[in-house]
């Protein structure tokens, strides 16, 4: 949602992770400001998101 992602296994088996930003970056759903206050999931973990964030210490 906030960036995009290309996993790569280099022939030793170590895994990176190359990433960059979309053109909105963090301040695509918030204001700049706004940005680190509170935890966001992706939608395709709605279902979930209780259990994450008790997993998490999270205290709603």
């Amino acid at each position: 949602m906030y960036f995009k992602s290309c996993d790569v296994r280099s022939p030793g088996g170590a895994l990176f992770e190359l990433a960059w930003t979309v053109p909105e970056g963090w301040a695509k759903d918030k204001p700049a400001d706004a940005i680190g206050q509170t935890l966001v999931f992706p939608p395709w973990f709605s279902e979930r998101q209780a259990e994450m964030e008790a997993g998490l210490g999270v205290h709603r």
